[in-house]
């Protein structure tokens, strides 16, 4: 689950978004390694290779999946982050 920052410069927030793929929140509210955001793309990657041809499960093929997987979960984060932004902008051009 991503937490919006909501607050500060772009460069923070940006940093703070990218960041939650490697750092998040436990349960008690402290900062901790994003385990279950590697290890499950990892995971993920070496189920998939069921539905890959032989040649392609290589070890470097996996990790280009994870890999791949984990950039796109970043994205997705930082979108979260500055998506109540761009929306008030675009809704604000709307009504000039």
């Amino acid at each position: 689950r991503y937490f919006v920052l909501g607050h500060g410069n772009v460069f923070h927030r940006l940093g703070y978004a990218v960041s939650r793929s490697f750092i998040t929140r436990g349960r008690a509210g402290q900062t901790e390694f994003n385990y279950s955001e590697l290890f499950g793309n990892w995971i993920g990657a070496e189920v998939s290779n069921v539905y890959h041809p032989v040649e392609d499960r290589t070890q470097s093929a996996t990790l280009s999946r994870a890999e791949l997987q984990v950039l796109w979960d970043t994205t997705a984060d930082v979108l979260k982050e500055f998506w109540p932004d761009i929306n008030r902008l675009l809704h604000h051009k709307k009504t000039k």
